[in-house]
C-alpha cells in the first residue's frame, strides 16, 4: 500500500511542476505552428497580460507574467506567433522592464497559459 502512495504521490507532484513551469515562450514563424497568436499592445492599460523578459529559467516558473524565451521546441512550454492586430491575437501582452509590474490584468486569460 505504501508504494502506491508513494507513487501516486511521485505522479502528483510531477504534474504540479509541469503545470507549474509553463513560461517558456518559443517564437514560431507559421500561424499553425503555434499554440497561441500574441500581440504587443503598447500601453499597459490595452493588455490581457504585462509580461517580464528573464534569461533565469528559474525566473520564469508560474503564471505570472515572467517569461523566458528558448530556441528550442523541445524546451519550449508554449510556441508564439506574433500577430499584428489585437482582434486576431488570443493575447495581448504588453513588455515591462520592472520585474514587480508582471502579472495579469485579464485574469479571465490565465488558463490560456496552463498547459
Amino acid at each position: 500500500m505504501s508504494r502506491i502512495l508513494t507513487l501516486l504521490a511521485v505522479a502528483v507532484i510531477a504534474t504540479v511542476c509541469h503545470t507549474v513551469n509553463a513560461q517558456k515562450m518559443m517564437v514560431v514563424d507559421r500561424e499553425y505552428r503555434a499554440d497561441l497568436k500574441i500581440c504587443e499592445v503598447t500601453t499597459p492599460s490595452r493588455a490581457d497580460l504585462i509580461v517580464y523578459v528573464t534569461d533565469r529559467e528559474y525566473q520564469a516558473a508560474g503564471n505570472d507574467g515572467n517569461w523566458m524565451f528558448v530556441d528550442r521546441e523541445y524546451r519550449a512550454d508554449f510556441k508564439i506567433f506574433w500577430v499584428d492586430r489585437e482582434y486576431r491575437a488570443d493575447l495581448k501582452v504588453y513588455f515591462t522592464d520592472n520585474r514587480s509590474q508582471a502579472g495579469w490584468r485579464d485574469t479571465g486569460k490565465k488558463h490560456l497559459l496552463y498547459k
